[in-house]
């Protein structure tokens, strides 16, 4: 990547972070509207909910995906270790999860509460790897 002015490198960061900031509102609002598309009772208002709720997540892979891509690579190492611990993790839990409620030991847990443990094991693996990567280097 070629250096660019401060003034340049300041203004591209800002407007990441405003993408990134616009896709944590998006994750956060769409749920409340697919919720009230669901609602409805039509099949028209259904399909508009489970579009809007699944659809609400692109933004931020695509945030991440241009940030990932467009850091240096110690930071690619870190967002990369991260996602691969968080996803070994996620299956883990979903695994630990289906044999409690085959068990009878546990109701089947609610799939929102669920995605949101995802994003949250992401997060707590990033600060995790990103302060180990840090110690070592």
């Amino acid at each position: 990547m070629p250096l660019q002015p401060a003034n340049a490198r300041f203004r591209r960061a800002v407007r990441g972070f405003y993408m990134w900031l616009g896709s944590l509102v998006t994750v956060a609002v769409a749920p409340f509207i697919a919720q009230s598309l669901i609602h409805t009772h039509s099949l028209a208002g259904r399909i508009a909910g489970v579009f809007v709720g699944t659809a609400s997540w692109v933004p931020l892979f695509a945030v991440s995906i241009i940030v990932i891509r467009g850091s240096d690579e110690f930071v690619q190492r870190i967002y990369l270790a991260a996602l691969a611990l968080a996803f070994a993790s996620a299956l883990m839990l979903l695994t630990l999860l289906g044999w409690l409620v085959d068990a009878h030991f546990m109701k089947a847990p609610d799939l929102h509460a669920l995605w949101a443990a995802f994003a949250l094991l992401w997060a707590i693996w990033l600060f995790v790897v990103k302060y180990r990567f840090e110690r070592r280097a």
